[in-house]
């Protein structure tokens, strides 16, 4: 049985925090070697997943993304391909890549924009493509 939009988005919202949590425990683990920039950089992302987390539980996104029905299948492959990629973070510059698509994926989301959540699905396949 296919999955249904409230199963998709408790599953997103789920692996939305967990890769808020990866970045957690990769500032904690490597504050010392990490620039300024790149520390304040993986914070911002972090608290950016934590909020669209909690967005996707608590607004019922479910309204928003009706109109994302149909391309349900692209947006969940790149919301997981990208969300695990982010737990494997072993370049920080393009981590931070990957965290951004992440979040821009999110954002579009939870905003009902089908158009910019598809645009967004795109690009961050397109980056977890070049490795990370």
């Amino acid at each position: 049985m296919p999955e249904t939009v409230n199963e998709s988005a408790e599953r997103w919202a789920t692996r939305y925090n967990d890769a808020a949590n990866a970045i957690a425990d990769f500032l904690d683990e490597n504050f010392d070697a990490l620039s300024k920039e790149d520390t304040a950089e993986l914070s911002k992302s972090e608290k950016a997943l934590r909020r669209l987390s909690k967005k996707m539980r608590d607004e019922a996104i479910v309204v928003a993304m009706e109109g994302l029905s149909e391309d349900l299948k692209a947006i969940t492959k790149a919301t997981e391909r990208g969300t695990k990629a982010i737990l494997k973070i072993n370049d920080v510059k393009k981590g931070i890549r990957v965290v951004t698509g992440v979040i821009q994926l999110g954002t579009a989301v939870v905003t009902g924009n089908p158009v910019a959540a598809i645009q967004a699905a795109k690009g961050l396949s397109a980056e977890l493509k070049t490795g990370v």
